[in-house]
């Protein structure tokens, strides 16, 4: 998909990006962006961003604010024969998704310039495809033509399905500010699953609640699960990666 850009328009923006990604950091969760928030964007799309939990926007920001805390009786969702999935119900439409399976981002008209920003990227003129910078980058050095891992189709926020699963490396943008949470249960059941799982205690960073902040999320592995093949967990059968929603480098 091409996207028209101004070119003189595009070249300040280069320049000034060059300035602003020698303080930027791994591209983590503090990413915070205090310009207040303008109309439109997620809060005027509840319905559309109301997921699983079916909530509308109330709904959805009172799921988001559960992040914060501590997490004792999560929801696993088998991932692989390696991995498991802490589910969490999904927060109110992000301005912004990274899709690493599709190579595409999708991203709130209103918020297209300040995600620009936030993620350190570069828009193509030529082809109109944004340049993102990935997890241990350095930010400093220039993303060449045709790296096909960092290369993604702009696609406009509607066309994103929350209900779709995440892949491992997916990245999101959400209103909110970094929060602590604490990851600690002993022995949870594996939805669909004849297994039982133990972690923690984990430290790790989400975009809990915040109106005027922007907050960066990957997919991610945050740790290890054991793993029991009875419900009394009592003798672990070996470990598995947990992968949830975090802050980089939490």
């Amino acid at each position: 998909m091409h996207v028209p850009i101004d070119r003189r328009l595009f070249l300040r923006r280069s320049a000034s990006a060059s300035l602003l990604t020698t303080v930027l950091p791994l591209l983590g969760c503090d990413l915070s962006d205090r310009r207040t928030r303008g109309g439109g964007g997620a809060e005027g799309d509840g319905a559309e961003g109301g997921g699983a939990d079916g909530g509308g926007q109330g709904g959805e920001r009172q799921a988001a604010g559960a992040d914060a805390g501590s997490l004792t009786r999560p929801i696993l969702l088998p991932w692989s024969e390696e991995a498991v999935h802490l589910w969490a119900p999904p927060p109110e439409r992000p301005m912004a998704y990274v899709s690493m399976a599709s190579h595409r981002i999708f991203v709130e008209h209103e918020s297209r310039d300040r995600v620009f920003w936030l993620l350190g990227a570069h828009i193509s003129v030529s082809s109109g495809l944004w340049r993102i910078p990935l997890l241990g980058d350095d930010p400093r050095v220039p993303i060449v033509p045709d790296d096909r891992r960092r290369e993604f189709e702009e696609q406009p926020m509607r066309a994103w399905d929350p209900a779709a699963p995440p892949a491992e490396g997916d990245l999101r943008i959400r209103w909110g500010t970094a929060t602590p949470v604490r990851i600690a249960f002993a022995c949870a059941p594996l939805s669909g699953g004849d297994a039982w799982l133990g972690a923690g205690p984990l430290e790790i960073t989400r975009c809990g609640p915040g109106q005027e902040d922007a907050c960066r999320e990957d997919f991610m592995a945050v740790g290890a699960a054991r793993r029991y093949a009875d419900r009394a967990c009592l003798e672990p059968t070996g470990t598995v990666r947990l992968l949830t929603w975090a802050c980089a480098g939490s």
